[in-house]
């Protein structure tokens, strides 16, 4: 089963803007405490081997929250974590098709979407969605 998402106050949490990674621990805790009801984790910049040493910090704020933690980009990452889905962009590394093979149904999968062409075709993936 999914787990269950409300996407309120749906944060956008990129390390670089924050200022580093105590500075993304800290502005995640106050977004939590402030009512944020999903997290993405948005660290293009940063290699891989950071972004799962990173994701690694901030579940454990997120999961004492009830809050759902989205990667970007990264299943890899995300696979290995047990975060709750993943932020796909279109024309990406992995078509969300694929993604949803990969990770199976109990995943999120989030993707962005710029125009209403591409909101359409992405109804087509989850047809099912509550």
């Amino acid at each position: 089963m999914r787990p269950p998402f409300n996407l309120r106050l749906y944060l956008i949490l990129d390390p670089r803007r924050c200022g580093g990674r105590e500075k993304t621990l800290t502005t995640l805790q106050s977004a939590l405490s402030g009512g944020a009801t999903m997290v993405q984790l948005h660290a293009r910049e940063m290699a891989k081997r950071e972004v799962y040493t990173l994701t690694s910090d901030l579940l454990p704020l997120t999961k004492a929250h009830k809050v759902p933690l989205m990667l970007n980009l990264h299943i890899d990452v995300a696979m290995a974590c047990g975060v709750e889905g993943v932020h796909l962009e279109q024309g990406g590394d992995m078509a969300p098709e694929v993604a949803r093979r990969v990770l199976g149904e109990e995943l999120l999968i989030g993707l962005t979407v710029c125009n209403a062409s591409e909101a359409e075709t992405a109804n087509c993936y989850w047809p099912t969605l509550e």
